[in-house]
């Protein structure tokens, strides 16, 4: 070998000594331009690649930093009278929330938070500039719809209660508004202070500093406050409002503020529909943004199990709006522990002054009157870090992405040779490798995750990281590491020693490649959710391809000490946005999952939905930074790595598997599990009223996949009594809340006497005709308590084709949620604010004549509060649960008539 090629293909290997090859002439071309450009280095001293890893953790840190903070809240009464000051609105929060429990129906509901509310609203008016006028109307409002959340069902509601207050000018006659909504009432149990108190307050807050200052700020239109008392009974007195009220009328859109946690960021998760003008006024206007249409897309897919009042101003009322929502520490949610001292004063200081900012600016602009163009079309929106916003449409998406994808094939074509023996730039055939060595690592990093996700199922150790969420990272993040760090360093290991630098350029392309295609495949489907890998592939582009390939790589010499230093740096720009964002997106969905699967059912399992979605967060995140840690650094290093990342891999599956992690905690930082107990007593009736069959029982039922089994175990003699429930009749025979079947795979009871206070309940057959020979049309006058669902269950052969609730019939569900394709039946939620429970209604049903049984209607009446929902046998159960329980008792009864 003559000494002018030695030099040339130690040069291409960057140190790394190749072996001899027997034809002088056969790399001529290879040769001649090498000498004129310096390829990418393929070995690193170690000292840059940890400075690269370092400096990415240092990006990492930042990111979560800026994440995590809070604004400075405001705690005196100093300063700018037109504030929002978090100190008065956590007052009005502590004042609403002292007043305990809020069910619908309950004298806390109904008459004292409806008086609390008047109180306060009076005297902001009492304070009030002159100039501004404040009207106050409460609504008591009855109606019925039908809904598919949490299953299909038809809503019933009489005699709820809203409380809206209208801010305007003095003497003016706004025609337009714009709508705020918070609710005050509660869900069954919970004190509710961030679900939903704490936006009740900040909302009072905000129309105190909207009207007290002496200019204060005046508005082009309206400002509707409305403090609904009827939205854990699914949305109910919001569809009264918008359907009904005569403000309704006046409103061109609507913030509604929500929560699924205490604490933390509010984020901005739906938008719309159309009206992109909505987004772009708040990444303009709110000091502290934080919004993502990868959340709004996720959550109207349907894969997260809630709705919000979004949903009913936008079908019900026409109107677009945006949708906002805690959802740090969703422990708390739904449960005892959802109490006022549990929401830091930065995020009411941050969420008041985001939505005053978005009140006035609404309220100001011309577009809350006629939007034009702006009424139609979707938009991007992300913030960045929190300190600003980026919204685009999705016709300039269109166009981004597709420059983008010209810039990848521009690339490809460019940095791809056709000639296998080339050694300075990678060949069509290695590149090809590459996107297999790619996917197959992405296929690793999934594999692992499934494997030990199955392994905890399977030796019953699932959860373990749901009261330790940081347990996360060594059980699902490093072992995707490592798959697919392993698939490349066996690629690396079965490449020649020749070509063996030009892995990590091979692999560069491959990820654009894949990266692009994925772009090009969302782009195609108007998926929004494509900026993440559009920005991720601008970034590889700017920085590897442009910066380092286009300029430095020529203009700084291979001999140069800085050399090796200018492509770590443009490897570090290239990977740092997408990290960074990645980053925090990962750790938001991580934040709002992992106590969601403490209330997802017992169906799902959630190691493997864990698994599954922090695997695809590592590949899309980290994708790019694995294999060129794999293909710079030294063997050393990497085994040095890799031993550290298995080892905590290791100790964190032992930890698991031993027990030493336990799923559950209570005390001050609780990650309770969920317990609903209801001491209930069955009656089913003939035709003449007479009981035909009747039992009592006390059933519980689980929020999440390990069921019943931790309870078991730590009250024993629970466990020796709990039996299945044996499913049978309409809805299994039990007296189901909310039809919520599909979520729970088993329930189990134990016999109890029957309760002391039941609730009064009555159905009676005021006439019945034939309309047809093959219709028959039922008339019922029922009595109901406060709370109630109602089943109605068809024979088989009988068809429901009409009735008097709604102009068309829901879709039914499975009476049986076992057997999809069994009887199927009608799920009706009843829910009463005020007034007696009286109600007519006709059913008209359709099959053979000479039937005997057309129907069963079942009522299961519920006892909320006190002292109805308390027996002893409920006392005894409660009292001897774990401290990491979080138990939900009440009464209800199961009553079954045939016709």
């Amino acid at each position: 070998m003559s000494a002018r090629q030695r030099a040339v293909l130690t040069n291409a290997g960057s140190g790394r000594r190749v072996q001899k090859t027997s034809d002088d002439s056969q790399n001529k071309s290879s040769v001649a331009r090498s000498s004129t450009r310096a390829p990418t280095p393929s070995i690193l001293p170690n000292h840059l690649v940890i400075l690269f890893l370092v400096s990415l953790a240092a990006l990492a840190g930042l990111a979560l930093r800026l994440h995590w903070s809070l604004p400075q809240p405001i705690q005196t009464a100093d300063g700018n009278p037109n504030a929002f000051n978090s100190r008065d609105a956590r007052r009005h929060l502590e004042d609403i929330v002292g007043l305990g429990t809020r069910h619908v129906g309950s004298e806390a509901n109904e008459v004292h938070a409806v008086a609390l509310l008047r109180k306060k609203v009076e005297e902001i008016r009492r304070l009030a500039s002159r100039q501004v006028e404040i009207e106050l109307s409460v609504q008591q409002v009855s109606g019925s719809f039908g809904l598919d959340f949490p299953d299909s069902m038809t809503q019933l509601y009489r005699n709820v209660t809203n409380v809206a207050v209208r801010f305007s000018k003095r003497g003016s006659s706004p025609r337009h508004a714009v709508l705020v909504n918070a609710h005050y009432d509660s869900a069954v149990g919970s004190p509710a202070a961030s679900d939903d108190a704490v936006s009740c307050g900040t909302m009072l807050e905000i129309l105190r500093a909207l009207a007290s200052d002496p200019q204060p700020f005046l508005a082009d239109h309206s400002i509707v406050f409305l403090f609904n008392g009827a939205e854990e009974t699914v949305l109910q007195a919001s569809h009264g409002f918008i359907t009904q009220h005569p403000w309704a009328n006046e409103v061109r859109v609507f913030l509604n503020l929500e929560a699924a946690g205490a604490g933390g960021k509010e984020i901005v998760f739906q938008t719309g529909p159309g009206h992109p003008w909505l987004a772009r006024m708040y990444a303009s206007v709110v000091p502290h943004p934080f919004a993502s249409v990868i959340a709004q897309e996720v959550f109207q897919s349907g894969a997260i199990p809630s709705d919000t009042d979004f949903r009913i101003f936008r079908d019900f009322g026409g109107v677009p709006g945006i949708d906002m929502a805690y959802f740090v520490n969703g422990y708390v949610y739904h449960t005892a522990y959802d109490t006022a001292d549990r929401i830091p004063d930065g995020s009411i200081q941050r969420a008041g002054e985001n939505v005053m900012s978005m009140v006035k600016a609404l309220a100001l602009s011309p577009l809350l009157e006629d939007p034009g163009a702006d009424r139609h079309g979707k938009v991007v929106f992300f913030d960045v870090f929190g300190l600003f916003s980026v919204v685009y449409p999705e016709r300039l998406a269109v166009i981004f992405n597709s420059l983008v994808l010209v810039g990848c094939a521009v690339s490809l074509c460019s940095g791809i040779s056709l000639k296998p023996q080339q050694l300075e730039k990678p060949s069509l055939g290695m590149v090809v490798k590459a996107v297999l060595v790619t996917l197959g690592s992405w296929l690793a990093a999934l594999a692992v995750n499934v494997a030990t996700s199955l392994l905890l199922d399977w030796t019953g150790h699932s959860m373990t990281w749901f009261s330790h969420p940081s347990l996360l990272l060594p059980l699902y993040i490093i072992p995707a590491l490592l798959g697919m760090a392993e698939v490349h360093s066996f690629w690396l290991k079965t490449t020649p020693t020749l070509k063996s630098h030009l892995c990590e350029p091979s692999s560069k392309h491959a990820q654009t490649l894949v990266s692009g295609a994925t772009l090009a495949l969302l782009t195609y489907l108007r998926v929004c959710s494509a900026f993440i890998f559009a920005v991720t592939l601008l970034f590889l582009l700017t920085f590897r391809r442009l910066l380092w390939d286009g300029v430095l790589r020529r203009a700084v010499p291979l001999s140069s000490p800085h050399h090796r230093l200018a492509f770590v740096l443009c490897e570090t720009l290239s990977v740092s946005l997408p990290l960074m964002l990645g980053l925090i997106l990962a750790s938001s969905l991580v934040d709002f999952l992992v106590p969601m699967f403490g209330r997802s059912g017992s169906v799902l399992p959630p190691d493997l939905a864990i698994a599954v979605i922090l695997a695809l967060l590592v590949c899309l995140t980290l994708s790019s930074i694995v294999p060129f840690v794999v293909y710079t650094a030294s063997k050393r290093l990497r085994m040095l790595l890799a031993g550290c990342l298995a080892l905590l891999y290791l100790t964190s599956l032992a930890l698991s598997l031993s027990g030493a992690a336990f799923p559950y905690s209570g005390g001050e930082q609780p990650a309770p599990k969920r317990l609903f107990l209801q001491h209930f007593q069955r009656q089913f009736l003939d035709r003449d009223g007479s009981v035909r069959q009747e039992d009592s029982n006390v059933l519980l039922i689980t929020a999440d996949y390990l069921d019943i089994g931790p309870v078991m175990s730590a009250v024993p003699q629970l466990g020796e009594a709990l039996k299945p429930w044996p499913c049978s009749g309409v809805f299994c025979g039990v007296p189901s809340y909310l039809p919520l079947m599909k979520y729970l795979d088993q329930f189990w009871y134990l016999p109890a006497p029957p309760i002391d206070q039941p609730p009064e309940v009555s159905l009676e057959l005021i006439s019945l005709t034939k309309t047809t020979s093959e219709r028959k049309n039922f008339t019922f006058h029922m009595k109901l308590p406060r709370r109630a669902s109602i089943f109605i269950g068809p024979r088989s052969g009988q068809t429901l084709t009409s009735w008097s609730l709604l102009d068309e019939v829901t879709p039914p569900l499975p009476c049986d949620h076992k057997q999809p394709l069994g009887d199927q039946c009608f799920f009706i939620f009843y829910s009463r604010g005020a007034g007696v429970g009286s109600e007519t209604f006709w059913l008209e049903l359709e099959g053979p004549s000479h039937s005997d049984e057309v129907v069963e209607i079942v009522v299961a009446a519920q006892q909320l509060d006190p002292p109805q929902s308390v027996t002893p046998t409920l006392t005894s159960l409660l009292d001897a649960l774990p401290s990491w329980v979080t138990p939900i008792g009440w009464t209800s009864t199961y009553t079954s008539w045939t016709f």
